[in-house]
């Protein structure tokens, strides 16, 4: 009789779990699911020449939304982009940047699959010259429009530009001492264009050793010029150098020294030429 009794309290406890349980479940409330009011942008880069995937392709909208870069797959996605029409631009070093069109829906995703194109280049090369002597000039400036870096010709007057993208450039080679001069160009896609330069002189030189009447160099000297330059006193060899000097057809030189006397010589200075100025002087 006590089994018996106890399956029956079993089977009514039993019961009561159940009712209880259907009691709760029937109070569960379905949770209210509210809809997104913006949408993604979702695509892939690549090549058109190889569909391979861009890798690091800067991707970004106009209207501007997010700017985010391609993964190692090509893939980018831009979340809780506002509806409405956008242009998609992709761009990377070395392609011809791209763009499409699309529309952005609220909770769906708007695709933007662009593929682009690798940029056509070409090389300059040149040397500079002095127009004055046709000696190379070393390490002058070269600067292009579009810009493409700081360059200068090296130690024998040459230099050359790598990449450089198809169209119309401006190239300007310049030095202190020296005329500017621009050449607008046009380069083409995988082939070598030669730009040399003859540049104009501004400044000369003037040279010379002052000694005495045997030939004996004399030290210390005050060199000085009209018109003015700068003064300067002669090494322990008699020797002066003088530097950028406007061109003159009447170039004076005056030498002095204590317990000389003082000597003048003159001569003609020219653009982009060593002039020399020997001084004899006597006591």
């Amino acid at each position: 009789m006590n089994k018996i009794k106890y399956l029956a309290l079993g089977l009514i406890i039993a019961a009561s779990l159940l009712i209880s349980s259907c009691k709760k479940a029937d109070s569960v409330v379905d949770p209210i699911v509210v809809p997104s009011t913006n949408g993604t942008v979702s695509g892939r880069i690549t090549s058109v020449t190889t569909s391979n995937p861009i890798i690091q392709a800067l991707v970004t909208t106009n209207p501007a939304t997010a700017s985010v870069s391609t993964d190692i797959y090509g893939y980018y996605s831009i979340d809780n982009v506002k509806p409405g029409a956008y242009t998609v631009y992709a761009s990377k070093n070395g392609y011809d940047s791209s763009s499409t069109k699309i529309t952005v829906a609220a909770d769906l995703v708007a695709t933007a699959i662009i593929q682009l194109k690798t940029t056509s280049t070409g090389i300059l090369k040149g040397t500079v010259v002095s127009a004055a002597t046709g000696s190379t000039i070393s390490y002058a400036n070269i600067t292009t429009n579009p810009y493409m870096g700081a360059i200068k010709t090296d130690a024998y007057g040459t230099y050359s530009i790598t990449n450089v993208k198809t169209g119309s450039i401006s190239i300007t080679a310049e030095k202190f001492g020296y005329t500017s001069k621009t050449n607008t160009i046009v380069v083409v896609a995988d082939s070598t264009k030669t730009v040399d330069f003859v540049l104009q002189p501004v400044y000369g030189t003037l040279t010379g050793t002052v000694t005495d009447s045997t030939k004996n160099p004399i030290a210390g000297a005050n060199i000085t010029t009209t018109p003015v330059t700068s003064s300067v006193l002669t090494d322990t060899s008699g020797k002066y150098v003088i530097s950028n000097i406007s061109p003159a057809a009447s170039f004076t030189i005056t030498a002095k020294k204590g317990g000389w006397k003082t000597t003048t010589v003159i001569v003609g200075i020219t653009a982009g030429l060593n002039t020399i100025g020997d001084i004899i002087m006597s006591k």
